[in-house]
């Protein structure tokens, strides 16, 4: 049976320092790097996250792309409609690879 390589996203560069992220420097975050589309499931993850706010003191940061606008507008509707724009980040910014590397090191 053949193995699957999957390689990582940022490269283990350790040369590479970080850059601090403004909005969730010192906070605690759930992140997921993805597209804004509705295959991906953050429609599920914000429902999920919707579920259990109030257990846990974390902002959910989603980092994609506006791609797909329909995606993203409805995306961020439902961000609204369930009162969450204080918790939930859609993040479609461009980020540097230490941007990058602050994100994925600093998440719970």
């Amino acid at each position: 049976m053949d193995s699957i390589v999957i390689h990582n996203s940022i490269p283990f560069d350790l040369s590479v320092s970080e850059q601090p992220v403004d909005n969730v420097q010192g906070k605690r975050y759930i992140l997921d790097v993805n597209r804004f589309v509705r295959y991906k499931n953050a429609e599920t993850l914000i429902r999920s996250f919707d579920q259990i706010k109030e257990m846990i003191p974390h902002l959910l940061y989603l980092k994609g792309n506006k791609q797909h606008r329909e995606d993203y507008d409805y995306l961020k509707g439902l961000v609204s409609e369930l009162n969450l724009s204080d918790r939930v980040i859609l993040d479609d910014s461009y980020r540097s690879e230490e941007e990058m590397r602050y994100l994925y090191r600093h998440t719970d």
